[in-house]
């Protein structure tokens, strides 16, 4: 049975501000966090700062063990 390396990722998205930055009134925005090959999306909010998602996404992909620790290195 071959090896696998299994990696990990926890992000923990709380508030999100970007200090002179814009946004529309209108409608609802959302945070799409794309890693290891996969993505998620937060919930919808209206569109003021700072924006308080309150989310936690886990980010899972495995590897041969024949994968060398630097490539997945860039990866993240």
């Amino acid at each position: 049975m071959p090896k696998l390396i299994e990696l990990t990722i926890e992000i923990e998205v709380q508030k999100v501000s970007c200090p002179g930055v814009w946004l529309c009134q209108d409608g609802r925005v959302s945070l799409t966090i794309f890693a290891l090959g996969t993505s998620y999306q937060t919930c919808y909010l209206p569109p003021s700062f700072p924006l308080a998602f309150r989310d936690v996404f886990y980010f899972r992909k495995r590897f041969q063990e024949s994968c060398a620790l630097n490539n997945i290195c860039c990866l993240l």
